[in-house]
């Protein structure tokens, strides 16, 4: 710690940055309120209650969420460590203020999940669930190309009504993890996490670097 605080001192010093105004700037950092929630920024309404509901399950603090046109974003941004989509760093990060972190999401590797299931058994009957069009997209590319006959594959839109029909003769239900919360318990659910687990060991070491709750080993 010593040799970070010197090493800013340094780099002050070759910017002919005043001590002043460093010791100005590290009271105002030291006068900041700690984070005390994750803020997930998406525009996609329902992929962002996938990623709210994966964090929820990875983390302690709170989790909350907003679209960048939701008149309570400044609001949720106070005291919050923001995270968003890779890919979506253009888009979200005028939304953060300036000097507070972004963490930004990685996907989880498909072939990796799908990996129980490869190669594809003949004559099986798999359904495919979500309210986020994305994943059924993302499924249907996959399966595919995984081996998956395209007649053996059931796609269901869970934000329709009925959308569990024709479910009950499907071997199981490939689905994203709120999705997974839906469906019977009774069922063969295979679900699919989209947040790679180096992004949740990210926001674990996060919490624990802020001095949050202790993360469950379990998680």
């Amino acid at each position: 710690m010593d040799r970070l605080v010197a090493e800013l001192f340094r780099e002050a010093r070759r910017l002919e940055i005043p001590l002043a105004t460093v010791r100005a700037r590290l009271r105002h950092w030291f006068d900041v309120r700690l984070p005390d929630h994750f803020l997930v920024i998406e525009p996609d309404e329902e992929l962002r209650r996938i990623l709210t509901f994966e964090l929820r399950q990875a983390v302690r603090l709170p989790v909350e969420s907003c679209g960048l046109d939701d008149a309570k974003l400044s609001r949720k941004m106070a005291g919050a460590i923001p995270v968003s989509l890779a890919g979506k760093e253009k888009l979200v990060r005028p939304e953060v203020p300036e000097g507070v972190e972004l963490l930004m999401l990685q996907v989880r590797s498909v072939p990796a999940s799908l990996a129980g299931w490869l190669p594809a058994p003949p004559g099986v009957l798999l359904g495919v669930a979500s309210r986020w069009p994305g994943f059924l997209k993302m499924a249907r590319t996959m399966l595919a190309a995984a081996g998956f006959e395209p007649d053996g594959l059931v796609f269901r839109d869970a934000r329709k009504s009925h959308w569990r029909r024709g479910l009950k003769e499907a071997k199981a239900v490939v689905c994203d993890l709120a999705t997974a919360a839906d469906l019977p318990k009774t069922r063969l659910v295979v679900p699919f996490p989209l947040v790679a687990r180096a992004s949740l060991v990210e926001l674990k070491r996060y919490e624990e670097f802020i001095g949050g709750p202790a993360v469950s080993s379990s998680k």
